[in-house]
Order: structure tokens, then C-alpha cells, then sequence
């Protein structure tokens, strides 16, 4: 069945769709000001060159491997909604070690291994879970593209908050990442709410006639 612009305007009436983009979009905007912290927490515990290459990559190896067990018991599982809230409060308990301890650079550090697994596993959890909402090929592939796109706006408010001479505590910037980890939270819950309230209505007899009055 060939698309239609009608059809993508109907994705566009959804508000499904808006609260999945403003999901990402908190998510993104601490998720790539990570780049921009990182490299002076791990300057402050004195390692240069490739010393502070090796520290870089520790907590991506353990952002993996926390991605990897939380995708396997979501599937397992069959549920999303756990693991997204779990993998956002590890994000916001990180980003507030940073902020709080800004001269213990040892903490701060494991304050950077619990934001990359927090953020990097909530994003695709998330992204998971959007896309299996959103039925049929038409929905799935505008609706996808459409929250991924818009949520990736987020790095340009990133690349704002981080100025040079706002290190090593950056407590503006981060701040910001903590309010739109709260957000991104709380927008989880919300968009659950939403579905769940969809699901109700799609067991009503006036859903069931509407939709077996469609055509193929």
C-alpha cells in the first residue's frame, strides 16, 4: 500500500508522538554535554595523554555492558517502563555527584560512569518502546524519525552551557542537565500514563466498531 500524505498527517495529530520528542530531547541535551565535562573531571585526576585516553573509555565499557543487561531482562521481561525510570535516576544521581563534588575528582569520576549508563541505556530503552507503539509502517517510520530528529535539536543547547571558564565545577551547565533528567523523568511517566489510557480505549466497543468499519 503505497503512503500517502494524508497518512503522514495523521501521525503528525497524535500527541503520543510530541511526548515521545520531548522525552528524547531531555535525554539528549545531558547525554551529549557529556563530551564536554568528562574530559576535565578526568584532567583533574591528574592523568594526561594516553592515561587520560584509557580513563575515558572505562565508563563507555561499563555504559556496554549496563546496556546490554538492561535490553536483555527488557526483553525477557516484555516490559520497558522500569528500566527507562531505573536508567534515568542513575543518570540524575551521577550528574548530582558531579555537580555537588566538584573538588573529589575519584567521585565525580564514578559520577561519570553512572550518567553515560544511565543516559545511554534510557535512550534506546526508550526508542525501543516508542517504535513498537507506534503501529503500522507508516506511523513507525515518520514517528520514529520525527522524535529522533527532534530530540537531536538537544546538543545545540548542550554545546551552549559549557563554557571554558565555567570549569571544573560547571555548575550552570550541569545543573541544566539535572533539570532536563528530572523532565525527561517525568515525561516517562506521563507518556506511560498516555498509553496506558490509549489501551483502555481500544478495549471499548466504540474503538472495536470504528476499527472494523476500516478498510484494508
Amino acid at each position: 500500500v503505497k503512503q500517502t500524505w494524508k497518512d503522514i498527517a495523521t501521525v503528525f495529530k497524535e500527541p503520543m508522538l510530541y511526548l515521545a520528542a520531548l522525552v528524547y530531547f531531555c535525554l539528549i541535551v545531558p547525554s551529549y554535554a557529556y563530551a564536554f565535562f568528562a574530559p576535565t573531571i578526568i584532567s583533574q585526576m591528574g592523568y594526561t595523554a594516553m592515561e587520560a585516553q584509557r580513563h575515558s573509555i572505562y565508563p563507555w565499557l561499563a555504559t556496554m555492558g549496563f546496556s546490554f543487561i538492561m535490553a536483555a531482562t527488557s526483553d525477557l521481561t516484555k516490559i520497558r517502563l522500569p528500566f527507562a525510570l531505573i536508567s534515568a535516576s542513575l543518570a540524575i544521581a551521577g550528574l548530582s555527584m558531579i555537580i555537588t563534588l566538584v573538588h573529589s575528582p575519584v567521585p565525580r569520576y564514578v559520577g561519570c560512569f553512572l550518567t553515560a549508563m544511565g543516559l545511554y541505556s534510557c535512550m534506546p530503552t526508550f526508542i525501543c518502546w516508542m517504535s513498537l507503539n507506534f503501529s503500522g509502517h507508516s506511523r513507525k517510520s515518520v514517528g520514529t524519525a520525527f522524535v529522533i530528529g527532534f530530540g537531536n535539536i538537544g546538543g545545540i543547547i548542550s554545546s551552549f552551557i559549557f563554557p571554558n571558564n565555567a570549569a571544573p565545577g560547571y555548575k550552570k551547565g550541569l545543573a541544566i542537565c539535572i533539570g532536563f533528567a528530572c523532565l525527561a523523568f517525568l515525561a516517562i511517566l506521563c507518556y506511560a500514563c498516555y498509553v496506558r489510557y490509549k489501551n483502555g480505549q481500544k478495549e471499548s466497543e466504540s474503538y472495536k466498531q470504528k476499527w472494523d468499519s476500516l478498510d484494508e
